[in-house]
């Protein structure tokens, strides 16, 4: 039971931040209506760029050099902390598009954000997920709480986003004892350099679920926006799950035999199309009669089609990752970022948000082709 309490607490982390963004998204929506809504989401998804940018790969990279060196892991975390933070001078390029007081509270979210996510190497290598998952639990409701409590106000929104990432900041930090560590500010530029594999396979495999909202973003409306993302977020929980599913075996990944993987991955295939089946309808229901998005029911199976691909290859990618193949799996992910970017491009001017659900669906199946005919 001891084994299996960590185990558990890291599948609900992993998904706690999806759920607890689709909850703010859903109730956000309801309480602001989609056009107000979609403000603060066309302004957060720059902000999150900006996150995930600067944290350059830290997390698989230094967990790797944790477990190669566990006598100096705060020196290894400071580091990497100190010369990654260089990175947030481009955060500063927010004040070239929003008003003065919107784009401060915009910089110091994305700094908040950037230490907190810095200790996620550390709460996985330490174990801490279960306070992590009550700092994550305090901070969605404190936003929730500005939602319900509070007019709409992109100030008073991003003024609590900043709240909650400093209460989770400290509480984190208070309980990983960091203060009875010694600081290192040592700017090494190998930071970069040896973690660029790790920021090339993450970096795009970000874009590659988040272009279709960026292409929205720019496009349409902030309603549709609004609508759009709770859509998108609704199907990348439901494609998260096939990760999560594998989260027990990945610890003892490198040690099973082939005849054990071949047997997981048929298992997973055979489950995969009555949990994608049963998550579509579930999130069909929700959306249409909870909140009121009106989109016609063949979206749905858009979404459908487009996740049913990550259930089949989810094994092959930690075959990849087993065989010391990332190049591989990030070279999959740049054609699945361009695929996705020219075939929008291609599609979105005559078919609208159609032809942006169209290049999703088209792309997930040929990252699937792609990956089973590379893996021969």
């Amino acid at each position: 039971m001891k084994k299996l309490k960590p185990i558990l607490f890291n599948i609900i982390r992993g998904y706690a931040t999806s759920v607890f963004n689709f909850l703010i998204a859903l109730y956000g929506i309801k309480t602001y209506g989609k056009e107000n809504w979609g403000e603060i989401v066309a302004l957060l998804l720059w902000v999150f760029f900006v996150v995930f940018f600067s944290n350059w790969g830290n997390q698989e990279y230094l967990l790797r050099k944790y477990s190669r060196n566990p006598s100096n892991i705060f020196e290894l975390y400071t580091k990497n902390l100190f010369s990654r933070s260089s990175l947030l001078i481009f955060s500063f390029l927010i004040f070239l598009f929003f008003p003065f007081h919107i784009a401060l509270l915009a910089w110091g979210l994305i700094v908040l954000m950037f230490f907190y996510n810095s200790l996620n190497s550390l709460i996985i290598y330490h174990q801490k997920f279960g306070e992590q998952l009550f700092a994550e639990c305090a901070g969605a409701f404190m936003i929730l709480y500005t939602i319900f409590s509070f007019p709409f106000d992109i100030s008073t929104l991003l003024t609590t986003y900043c709240i909650a990432f400093t209460f989770k900041l400290i509480y984190l930090t208070i309980d990983l004892k960091l203060w009875r560590n010694k600081c290192t500010f040592n700017f090494s530029f190998q930071e970069f350099t040896n973690a660029n594999s790790f920021f090339l396979i993450g970096f795009m495999g970000w874009l590659v679920s988040k272009t279709d909202l960026y292409i929205v973003s720019y496009f349409f409306t902030k309603t549709t926006l609004s609508s759009y993302q709770l859509f998108s977020t609704s199907f990348l929980m439901l494609q998260a799950l096939s990760a999560l599913m594998l989260l027990p075996y990945n610890k003892h990944f490198y040690r099973l035999n082939q005849v054990t993987i071949d047997a997981i991955q048929r298992k997973i295939a055979i489950i995969s199309i009555p949990i994608a089946l049963i998550g579509t309808v579930a999130i069909w229901l929700l959306l249409s009669f909870l909140v009121g998005i009106n989109f016609p029911i063949y979206y749905y199976l858009f979404g459908f089609f487009t996740v049913i691909p990550h259930y089949l290859t989810a094994i092959d990618y930690l075959k990849l990752k087993r065989e010391n193949q990332e190049k591989r799996i990030a070279a999959l992910n740049i054609i699945g970022f361009l695929s996705t970017l020219l075939t929008s491009l291609l599609l979105i001017n005559t078919l609208g948000l159609e032809g942006l659900l169209y290049s999703m669906m088209f792309t997930q199946w040929l990252l699937f082709l792609l990956l089973k005919y590379s893996h021969r």
